[in-house]
């Protein structure tokens, strides 16, 4: 997955890397993006929790193009999926 920011270092390391995907819509989440992993799955869990049934949520890593995990809103659940 590409970035849909430009680095502002002109190509040196990327400071944000974990971004946030909603799978449904297919569309970035705009201001979802962290540099710590743990504080994706929480951005992730919370935007979950709050929305509809039937969303979901996926972490990339943008440097490797990784599928980190994948949250999606069941009726009284979240499902939590790991990347391959």
């Amino acid at each position: 997955m590409k970035s849909p920011y430009k680095s502002r270092n002109s190509g040196e390391e990327i400071t944000r890397r974990f971004y946030i995907w909603n799978a449904r819509d297919k569309k970035h989440c705009i201001g979802r993006c962290y540099r710590w992993l743990t504080n994706a799955h929480n951005g992730a869990l919370i935007m979950t929790r709050w929305s509809d049934i039937g969303a979901a949520f996926e972490i990339y890593d943008i440097t490797t193009g990784e599928l980190i995990g994948q949250y999606v809103r069941k009726p009284t659940t979240i499902a939590i999926h790991k990347g391959a």
